[in-house]
């Protein structure tokens, strides 16, 4: 069984280059897999607009990346659980709500 994910929407976390490439970013997004549609939550790496495909993905310690994964999921989650069921099956593609989580982490 192939698995295509297809994201709804993701938010992109700078890397920091503190173990990864100098403008890197982790895209965290929650989208679909498989031919079952099975929502998923992922993390991949993007180095220099190019998503890098079958990575395991490390995460600096000391920088707190992982935490701020962690914060994306939780944000991400949260916005997906507030849309209405009805509506779900309608979004949209690959969207970008990297600029609504940042204005949300400014305000809470």
């Amino acid at each position: 069984m192939a698995r295509v994910f297809k994201p709804i929407f993701f938010v992109m976390i700078p890397t920091g280059g503190t173990y990864h490439p100098e403008g890197s970013f982790f895209k965290a997004s929650i989208g679909t897999e498989t031919s079952n549609e099975v929502l998923v939550y992922k993390v991949q790496l993007v180095v220099d607009k190019k998503i890098r495909p079958r990575l395991t993905l490390s995460y600096d310690y000391n920088s707190r990346q992982f935490e701020k994964i962690i914060d994306a999921y939780s944000y991400l989650s949260k916005t997906y659980d507030n849309i209405p069921d009805a509506v779900k099956p309608h979004l949209g593609n690959d969207q970008d709500v990297t600029k609504d989580y940042e204005s949300f982490k400014k305000h809470e």
